[in-house]
């Protein structure tokens, strides 16, 4: 096991059901950029959470190309580069608390990230899973919501929402 920060393994980042399920070994090998990029992602990001909410795993993180390839149509992903990771996050009543999560970033949880991506909200604004980004060269806080009822797919917020 390889440690990239106090609380979370490199195999966090990397597990993936679909590569498990079509054999797709490079997913576990990433270049060295890829543990560096995601070593940054969980120290600046995924550590501050679980400070403030507790633990848990990405349900999503690094995309090797090919993995990339049957899950996003995106060529520019922040997956692919150990840039980014998705999560549900579940308190210890089974409770979704991803709006919570949300808010609390917006609010000055972090400070710096690169996308932040509400997914699928209902009705009441919690959303499926979060999407947080963390690219060094580009901590622009942009924050955006994907909507199955918005015919375009994605809301972009305003910039009253970027630190």
């Amino acid at each position: 096991m390889t440690k990239i920060s106090p609380n979370f393994e490199l195999s966090e980042f990397l597990k993936s059901e679909t590569a498990m399920r079509k054999g797709i070994k490079e997913q576990y090998t990433p270049p060295k950029e890829v543990v560096d990029n995601l070593m940054l992602l969980a120290q600046n990001i995924a550590e501050p959470i679980r400070t403030k909410f507790g633990s848990f795993s990405p349900t999503q993180g690094y995309r090797c190309p090919r993995l990339n390839k049957l899950i996003s149509k995106s060529t520019k992903s922040e997956h692919l580069f150990g840039k980014a990771f998705d999560e549900t996050f579940i308190d210890a009543s089974g409770a979704n608390i991803s709006r919570q999560v949300f808010n609390w970033i917006l609010a000055g949880g972090l400070k710096k990230w690169s996308k932040l991506i509400l997914e699928y909200p209902d009705k009441n604004g919690v959303p499926r899973w979060l999407h947080i980004g963390y690219d060094k060269d580009n901590l622009n806080n942009q924050v955006l919501v994907v909507d199955k009822e918005n015919p375009n797919g994605i809301n972009y917020f305003t910039s009253k929402y970027s630190k």
